[in-house]
């Protein structure tokens, strides 16, 4: 995919990515680059958007666990992306055994970590700088277009096409992207129950 030069460095700082990996993620529709149905549109905490639908799924009882969260006190803590999930995990998400795991990290206190099969299903997590969410409130940019709430995040959580939930913890604007052997492609329903599950531990790590 081509990356339009003059978003890199807005996009990098605004939302605390740390790789180019990350931003390809992001970026959509940018300048002359064409862009793939798995890749995840930009995402902001400043716009006036509304998500519309609802995603209904069993995970729905874990909303409890996923609340206010605090880094209102200016701590910074580093989360390692990579350690959310283990390998077990992510072999069972996948579908298959995974061969690649490329963490990627910054000057920051985020991360991002890509599982990769040899089949080329995959899973990539982005863990937000402190603040890219702040109150954990969650804004999509418009041009996403209508994602779809997630039921057990409420306003803290949307899914979009391509497998791909966008979700507020910790204070943080965190991603995902799960395209499994097990769903044939992008899993929706992957995304959705690992983004309750890490968004609780994103908010007690933070």
């Amino acid at each position: 995919m081509s990356i339009n030069s003059c978003l890199q460095s807005s996009i990098l700082a605004r939302y605390g990515l740390r790789s180019i990996a990350a931003l390809t993620l992001l970026v959509a529709g940018c300048g002359s680059g064409s862009s793939s149905g798995s890749e995840a549109p930009l995402a902001s905490s400043a716009s006036s958007g509304q998500p519309a639908g609802s995603v209904s799924d069993s995970v729905a009882s874990s909303a409890s666990s996923v609340g206010s969260d605090s880094s209102e006190s200016g701590e910074r803590n580093e989360i390692d992306a990579c350690g959310l999930i283990t390998d077990a995990e992510a072999t069972a998400i996948l579908g298959e055994t995974f061969d690649r795991k490329t963490p990627t990290t910054g000057s920051g206190s985020g991360s991002t970590c890509e599982w990769h099969t040899a089949s080329e299903y995959s899973i990539t997590v982005d863990v937000g700088e402190p603040d890219t969410a702040s109150g954990n409130t969650l804004v999509l940019d418009p041009i996403v277009g209508e994602p779809k709430p997630v039921e057990a995040l409420g306003d803290q959580g949307a899914l979009l096409p391509g497998g791909v939930v966008y979700f507020a913890a910790g204070n943080r604007l965190n991603y995902l992207q799960v395209v499994s052997k097990k769903a044939g492609g992008a899993d929706d329903r992957g995304a959705v129950e690992l983004a309750v599950k890490l968004a609780s531990q994103i908010a007690a790590a933070s």
